[in-house]
């Protein structure tokens, strides 16, 4: 797993985007019950990402044996079950372990979440680049001078899992919200705004934040395609402008 596994649980069941576990930065204190709380999530995400760790592990090795009692069966119809993986045998009561560490620790997530932010500043926040996915990836976004815009700056597995170059993969542009949806402006250096348009690319509405955040993505992908031959947004097909943002 790309982020900690309790971070992929949370995203999953709950679309918030975590950087990192924040209730870590909370002191318990006898006089305040929500760093009680904190302290709970804390020691059940440790549990719960060590359940996910072992529980992945046991997985990779069933699949290896797998993959050879599937070629015996298939090339001699038997089994040898003295060679089956041990981990097969308690493969249920890890399975129940997990879920009930997950249970347990979306529960502690929900307490503490109902008293804590997770955006601490107003001019930063993260997003998932798909709704309830964390395999795709986060955007931190943070304001422009007029605070009318969004930054939009991948993380690592953002910027792995839609293939965008290095050279992009600090800043992919901007997005703000209009009467026509979200505007979405395609560059890599805001010193392009000013007098390099070659460099800045007006990109086609979004209905949604994610998508103009997956669009800004998308685009510094084919950009650095084969055969792209330095195309315009003025020359995306239908296709691809509905593509663009998917």
């Amino acid at each position: 797993m790309s982020y900690d596994p309790s971070l992929v649980a949370i995203a999953a069941a709950t679309n918030d985007a975590l950087p990192e576990p924040l209730w870590l930065r909370e002191t318990p204190t006898d006089d305040d019950p929500v760093t009680q709380i904190a302290a709970a999530l804390g020691r059940a995400a440790v549990t719960f990402d060590t359940d996910a760790r072992d529980l992945a592990t046991i997985f990779g090795d069933l699949a290896v044996a797998g993959g050879r009692h599937l070629t015996t069966v298939l090339e001699r119809a038997t089994v040898q079950h003295d060679n089956l993986p041990a981990a097969l045998t308690g493969l249920a009561i890890r399975l129940d372990r997990f879920d009930r560490s997950r249970e347990h620790l979306l529960t502690l997530y929900a307490m503490w979440r109902r008293h804590r932010p997770i955006t601490l500043e107003a001019r930063r926040q993260h997003l998932l680049l798909r709704p309830y996915e964390p395999r795709c990836g986060m955007a931190e976004l943070t304001t422009d001078e007029s605070r009318l815009a969004w930054w939009v700056c991948p993380d690592r597995v953002a910027a792995d899992a839609f293939a965008i170059p290095s050279r992009t993969r600090s800043l992919v542009g901007s997005i703000w919200h209009s009467q026509q949806g979200w505007q979405v402006t395609a560059f890599t250096d805001p010193h392009h705004l000013a007098g390099a348009g070659h460099l800045v690319h007006q990109l086609p509405p979004a209905d949604t934040q994610d998508a103009a955040c997956r669009s800004l993505l998308r685009w510094w992908h084919w950009w650095d395609s084969p055969g792209w031959e330095n195309r315009t947004p003025a020359d995306l097909s239908a296709a691809d402008r509905a593509a663009l943002a998917d």
